[in-house]
Formats: C-alpha cells, sequence, structure tokens
C-alpha cells in the first residue's frame, strides 16, 4: 500500500497583487522525506506559493485551491490562508531571533509547537535531529556569533521542531560557496530522510540539490502551469533560457514576488489555550519583558539620560525662579514661601511629566523603530509567525507594557529627583542660612496637606503618562513594523516614529492641560 503525501495541493490557482495570474489549476503532492525543487524566473509566484504552504499567505493571493495533509482535512487556501500552515520555513536571511540564544531559539519554537502535524517518527526523533544538527555549537551563544553556514544550522534545526510535514526552504544556497552549497544539501536530504519530512526548496542553483531530488517542478509563468521536468541540469536550464525569451519577447519581465507585509501576514490560531499553552505564554513573555524593560528603561544610559534631564530641571528652575524674582531683597521674605509652593506644583504637575514624555519619546521611540525594523527587514517577524510563535503578546506586548510603566514609574521617579535638585540648589546656593527648612515647609504645600496625603493631580498626572505611553508604544511599533525592503527604510522608520510619538506627547500634554487647569 502507497503512504500519503506529506502534503498534497490541488486546483490551486495564484495572482499577484495587482490580479495578474501566476497559476491556473496546478496540482503537486510532496512525499515523506522526498525533496522538491521549484524553479522558474523570476516573478513566477514561487516566494508567493511557498508563503502561502507556510501559513503566510496574503488575502488574494490564491483565488481557489485546497491542501490536505495525512490525518487532516482540506484546507481552502483561498478563503482562509492563515490556516495553511503546513510548512515550517527557512527563510533566505534565515530570520534567527537576535535577541535569543541559540538554544532558546530552540526551545521558543518547541514550547509552541502545536502537535497539529502528523510526521514520521514524532517529536523525539526530531529533539534528537535538531541537537545533533548544533553539534559543536555553544547554546548559550548568540547567533550573531557564528558563520553563516551554522546560521543555517540553527534555522533548519528550529524549524525541525515546528512539527510541520513540510519544510520549506527560500534560496538556502544563497552566499554559499560550492562546497558550502554541496554540505548544504546533504544536510537537508539527512533531515528529509531521518524524519521522513517533505521538503520544498526554492532555487535558482539548483546543482547541489539535483541528486537529491524526488521532483523537480518548473513554474511556467507562459502556460501559468507546474511542469515536471526531469533533475538534469541541462534540461532545468535549457527550461530557464526558453522561458526569460519567452517573457522578453511579450511584455517583459517583472520583479520577484514582494515579501508579506508584516502588518497584513498572521498566523492561524492553534485553537484554544491550554493551561500549559498559558504557562509558556508568560514564560516566554516575561523573558521578551525582562529584556525590553533593561534595553528602555533600567540600563545605566537610560537611568543616566533621564535622571541627567531631572537634575537640571531641578537646578535651572529653582535657581532662575529665585534669582530673577523682582525686586528680591524685598519681596523674598514675603512671597518666597508662596515661589516654592508653585515651584513644587509646577514640577509635580505639568514640568516633570511633559519632560518624561518627551525623553520617552525620543529615546524609546527611536529604540522601538529600529529593533523592530531590523525584524522585520531580517524575516524575523515572519519566522515568528510561521512558527507558531505569538510576536503581537511577546513584541507588542512587551513594548506596550514596557512604555506605560515606564512613563508612570520615570514621572514619579524623576519629580523626587528634580525636588531634591531643587532642595539641594535652594539651600546650599540660594539660602545657606536655614533654606532646607524652609524649603521642606513650603515646596509641597500646593501638593499635600493634613487632608490630601495623595498629592492634588496625581489623577491627571496618571492619565498623562498613561496615555503618553500608549501614544510613544503604538507611534513607534506602528514605524518599526511597516515593511522594510532596505536599511534606508529602518531609517525613515525611526524618524518617523520620534516625530509622530513627540507630536503625540505634546497633544496629550496640551489637551489634559486645558481640561485640568480650566483653560
Amino acid at each position: 500500500m502507497t503512504a500519503a503525501p506529506a502534503l498534497s495541493v490541488a486546483g490551486l490557482t495564484l495572482a499577484t497583487p495587482d490580479g495578474r495570474p501566476l497559476l491556473e489549476d496546478a496540482a503537486f503532492a510532496i512525499g515523506a522525506g522526498e525533496i522538491v525543487l521549484l524553479t522558474g524566473p523570476s516573478g513566477c509566484g514561487k516566494s508567493t506559493l511557498l508563503r502561502l504552504l507556510a501559513g503566510l499567505g496574503r488575502p488574494g493571493d490564491a483565488s481557489a485551491g485546497y491542501a490536505t495533509t495525512p490525518g487532516g482535512g482540506a484546507v481552502d487556501l483561498a478563503r482562509d490562508p492563515a490556516a495553511a500552515r503546513f510548512g515550517a520555513m527557512v527563510f533566505q536571511s534565515l530570520g534567527l531571533f537576535e535577541d535569543l540564544t541559540i538554544a532558546e531559539n530552540l526551545a521558543i519554537v518547541a514550547d509552541h509547537g502545536d502537535g497539529a502535524a502528523a510526521v514520521a517518527g514524532g517529536p523525539d526523533p526530531a529533539r534528537a535531529v535538531a541537537h545533533a544538527l548544533l553539534d559543536g555549537l555553544p547554546p548559550d551563544g548568540s547567533p550573531r556569533q557564528l558563520s553563516g553556514g551554522q546560521q543555517q544550522r540553527v534555522a533548519i534545526a528550529r524549524t525541525v521542531l515546528a512539527d510541520r510535514p513540510v519544510l520549506l526552504f527560500d534560496e538556502p544556497n544563497a552566499g554559499l560557496d560550492v562546497a558550502a552549497g554541496r554540505e548544504l544539501a546533504g544536510l537537508i536530504a539527512r533531515v528529509a530522510r531521518e524524519l521522513g519530512r517533505g521538503v520544498l526548496i526554492v532555487a535558482h542553483h539548483l546543482e547541489p540539490f539535483l541528486p537529491y531530488a524526488g521532483q523537480v517542478l518548473f513554474m511556467d509563468p507562459a502556460g501559468r502551469a507546474l511542469e515536471r521536468l526531469p533533475p538534469e541540469r541541462a534540461v532545468i536550464e535549457a527550461r530557464l533560457l526558453a522561458a526569460a525569451a519567452a517573457r522578453r519577447a511579450t511584455a517583459g519581465t517583472a520583479s520577484d514576488d514582494p515579501p508579506a507585509p508584516a502588518a497584513t501576514a498572521t498566523a492561524a490560531p492553534a485553537g484554544a489555550a491550554t493551561a500549559d499553552a498559558r504557562r509558556v505564554r508568560r514564560r516566554w513573555f516575561g523573558r521578551y519583558l525582562r529584556s525590553t524593560l533593561w534595553s528602555l528603561a533600567l540600563c545605566p544610559a537610560a537611568l543616566a539620560y533621564m535622571g541627567l534631564a531631572a537634575v537640571l530641571v531641578g537646578f535651572v528652575t529653582t535657581w532662575f525662579t529665585v534669582q530673577t524674582m523682582p525686586y528680591r531683597a524685598v519681596l523674598s521674605p514675603l512671597i518666597l514661601n508662596d515661589v516654592l509652593a508653585g515651584l513644587g506644583a509646577l514640577h509635580y504637575r505639568v514640568l516633570v511629566p511633559l519632560l518624561t514624555g518627551i525623553l520617552l519619546a525620543s529615546r524609546a521611540g527611536a529604540i522601538v523603530a529600529a529593533d523592530m525594523g531590523h525584524r522585520v527587514h531580517a524575516a524575523q517577524i515572519l519566522a515568528m509567525r510561521n512558527l507558531g510563535v505569538p510576536d503581537r503578546l511577546y513584541l507588542r506586548g512587551a513594548v506596550t507594557a514596557t512604555v506605560v510603566a515606564a512613563a508612570l514609574a520615570y514621572a514619579l521617579v524623576l519629580f523626587g529627583l528634580a525636588a531634591l535638585t531643587s532642595e539641594r540648589t535652594f539651600a546650599l546656593l540660594l539660602d545657606p542660612g536655614g533654606g532646607s527648612a524652609r524649603w521642606w515647609g513650603h515646596f509641597f504645600g500646593q501638593l499635600v496637606d493634613a487632608e490630601h496625603w495623595i498629592p492634588r493631580g496625581t489623577g491627571w498626572l496618571l492619565l498623562k503618562m498613561t496615555l503618553s505611553g500608549a501614544v510613544i508604544a503604538g507611534a513607534s511599533l506602528r514605524a518599526g513594523l511597516a515593511p522594510k525592503t532596505t536599511g534606508l527604510d529602518i531609517n525613515d522608520g525611526i524618524s518617523t516614529a520620534v516625530t509622530t510619538a513627540l507630536g503625540g506627547v505634546l497633544v496629550i500634554h496640551a489637551l489634559v492641560a486645558l481640561v485640568e487647569f480650566g483653560l
């Protein structure tokens, strides 16, 4: 009895975002342990097909088609492309999570496996193969410290743990020399053989993979069909040349399929969350939250940056307010107490909250936009979605929680630091004879008294800082997660994030002040 293929696709019709047809009523199957090569001229839809099988398809990519796996029902690729999570994908840029260690890159994927794919050998052989692929690599090291070939091994090991019936490779040998390309081909063949996973490889340079190929599929842009070719280099090259000549003779060439926009590609839900799934999410959310807290709020650079600003505000406002009082010698005994009380209220309710919002928008906006922009450009976001890792919770959730909490905490801490600086300035420079007692007796006069131990205006402060934090997080995430084609797009995202966040903070504080002070 012939074993059922790992993945079967039938009636597939693909089109570009502008409606240009790519395939019509195509069908193919990938056997368990079989390596299938997918080739064709640029712009013929190879990347679109690969994204579709990875669960990263965009609405409209497929206008018809169904896919099935052993033990699973048919998935309508046109109506529910996000449910087509048949393949774990190794992106051309690899998409390794650079903020995690090598071991954590594997652990996060293994923890989020939903067990939906019925693959030969089960999870234990997959772990054994994954660990074998990492032999000799430091588990606690960063992927950035590895060579290109070593990073390939980590990416393949990670996809093996995703527990999908098919492994997808997008130009895996791009940038590798001949020897490294052949070594990679042998490695992929070994994984397919030992785990019984189907493999679909999109590549322009097919020669290293030909000895292991069970099928070669050629996407014919003229006939809008999938042709089966023999795994022979001469035949494949002749077909590619013929297709290129045909395209030059007609409408000209088109660019290859653009990557899926980060804001629209979504992963399919795995079902109702179990207690174990919630525990896993809490664990990894904590991991991302700690990292985000450190980089945005708690690292020495952030503390020095914010603290120095508070010290300057405390010194400058106190020194120049008192020093520039008209008729200081005459009026000081009469109004200085009220001036100190006004300074305290101004610090707490206006200056420090606004300063906190501006500084946080500048620093956090730039850091978040740069970080997210790099993740988008390096396909890390798409890799998370393809592998079932909830990027919205771990990235957007951690950033939003951190920025809002930092806005609230910094506003209170910086007020304390500004107040302490004000006291030292007044006591040591402006009224050395007894200024400390006078300052303490009046600086908080408009904020607290015997009946109000919570400073007046605290509710407004919390409102301003919560809204400011939300706007900063939203602006920086939106700019950072927008599609990125080049490094210049990342720079544009940083500029957009900072200016938008700053503008939002200024508007929020202005509007709240109008209501708060009845202007």
